[in-house]
């Protein structure tokens, strides 16, 4: 039987909807009997310290919007820092937990300058490369001297932060195969025999829905007649948004009774919002923004194929294995963690590269066919149940921090 312990998950940034994948293993761990706390910054509506959900209790400072993720300024990395240390050293003495579960770069680097926190294990879980991400983002914005700056100098800085983090641990995860690999490019002094895929999960309780579409439509305020194409995503160049809205507008005309719902927020909205406006299928077209965690599971099921246009660095895909386990169809970009998600569906499921003809094509052929094939919605489901239990993910964990805890502080 395993130690019942005590653990604190610790993330760059607590977000409803960005953070699921940083928060479903502890609220699991929670309900297995551990005492299980979170230490994040928020924005100003997020958890406040001391506020306990799903068993998991919160100690949260407030930060600025997308500074955590996007940068805020050298000052503000220097106050962040701080607070995550002394939240850290608030907690050592408080708490004493048995280990320190990490999911993000900046705060681990912070938290490692605390002595005592780094006198217990620590396990890792390396969702991506803070430099790739950063490169993905900045290499597309600014002047040309201000992008060598940025990805030169500021890539460095952030590889380096990130590679502190995880030489402190003891352990380090991933959710796919190509995301190891990706820890191997980029931090090529850990060694492989330390790094370990656990997979990725999803919520069968949350997204394994059986409501009918038309009830599921009827519940959002949607139309309940044809045909709904979904994704949910921040919205920057990587996640390739712009490739679906192209392959959108070439086949709206062939498929009159066809909708487009975009989920999700980010910097390149409001110029893909303008795109659409001028289009000729605008009326069909629908920008969401946020979506409520209460109303996902719904959107998911009223969907009749959801699409991941990924241009580059999926990590695994959370979204899709959620759309699956609600027996929605999922196709995406044959690339990073997507191929091992969907390549056991088979390759009609796969998109060949991240271009508008490429993605146009294959959801010709998944409207043409494949998403009206009687019993979809429950192939789906089983293949998700099969594949992405939240439960046998953890158990993987769980094993890994039952034997962290019990070797000596290496």
């Amino acid at each position: 039987m395993l130690r019942k312990l005590k653990i604190v998950c610790v993330s760059d940034i607590y977000h409803p909807g960005l953070t699921r994948a940083f928060f479903d293993p502890a609220r699991e761990l929670a309900r297995r009997g551990h005492e299980v706390h979170f230490l994040s910054a928020v924005n100003e509506t997020g958890p406040k310290t001391g506020e306990t959900i799903d068993g998991v209790r919160f100690h949260t400072f407030v930060a600025l919007p997308g500074t955590v993720t996007t940068g805020g300024g050298y000052s503000y990395f220097r106050l962040l820092r701080r607070s995550y240390r002394e939240f850290a050293r608030t907690l050592e003495s408080g708490v004493d937990p048995d280990l320190w579960l990490h999911n993000g770069p900046h705060s681990a680097s912070s938290i490692a300058r605390v002595r005592s926190a780094c006198r217990k294990p620590w396990l890792y879980v390396f969702h991506s490369p803070w430099q790739a991400e950063h490169a993905a983002r900045a290499g597309r914005s600014g002047t040309k001297l201000r992008r060598f700056l940025s990805l030169s100098l500021g890539g460095k800085f952030r590889n380096h932060l990130e590679s502190v983090g995880l030489s402190k641990s003891e352990r380090i995860v991933t959710l796919s195969e190509y995301m190891r690999g990706m820890l191997a490019q980029y931090h090529p002094e850990v060694p492989a025999g330390r790094c370990t895929k656990i997979g990725g999960w999803v919520d069968l309780e949350k997204f394994g829905i059986e409501v009918p579409k038309k009830e599921a439509r009827r519940k959002l305020g949607l139309d309940e007649s044809g045909r709904i194409i979904l994704t949910i995503r921040r919205i920057e160049p990587r996640m390739g948004i712009d490739l679906l809205l192209g392959a959108f507008e070439n086949l709206a005309s062939d498929f009159p009774d066809a909708r487009l719902l975009i989920g999700g927020n980010g910097p390149s909205r409001t110029e893909l919002e303008d795109r659409a406006r001028k289009s000729s299928a605008n009326d069909r077209i629908n920008f969401l923004g946020f979506v409520d965690e209460t109303d996902l599971p719904l959107l998911y099921r009223a969907a009749d194929l959801f699409v991941l246009p990924t241009r580059e660095l999926e990590g695994f895909g959370l979204v899709t294995v959620e759309a699956l386990a609600s027996g929605t169809p999922a196709i995406g970009t044959k690339l990073g963690g997507t191929v091992e998600v969907l390549s056991g569906l088979g390759e009609e499921f796969l998109i060949e590269a991240p271009k508008v003809e490429a993605v146009e094509s294959k959801i010709r052929e998944m409207l043409a066919g494949q998403c009206s094939t009687p019993g979809i919605d429950r192939q789906m489901r089983e293949y998700a149940e099969s594949n992405f239990r939240l439960s046998a993910v953890v158990d993987r964990m769980e094993n890994l921090i039952d034997e962290i805890t019990a070797s000596p502080r290496r």
